[in-house]
């Protein structure tokens, strides 16, 4: 899997607001963490705590919704 992590400039956040429209599709992204496993992490937070990512390119969002 792939590594994905934040983009930085100056040590600081770089982001841009990209509009909804110009989105194609969604990606499964799953914290990369340390062991023993941060316990502070939750659904909720993860994409703020967390520094690097692994990046699914196996996995997409329609195979769950295509399974009944």
């Amino acid at each position: 899997m792939h590594i994905v992590k934040r983009s930085t400039r100056n040590r600081r956040q770089n982001v841009e607001v990209v509009s909804i429209r110009d989105l194609v599709l969604s990606c499964h992204l799953m914290a990369k963490s340390t062991y023993p496993i941060d316990k502070s992490l939750s659904t909720h937070n993860t994409l703020d705590k967390a520094d690097q990512f692994y990046l699914n390119p196996y996995i997409h969002v329609d195979t769950f919704s295509q399974i009944k």
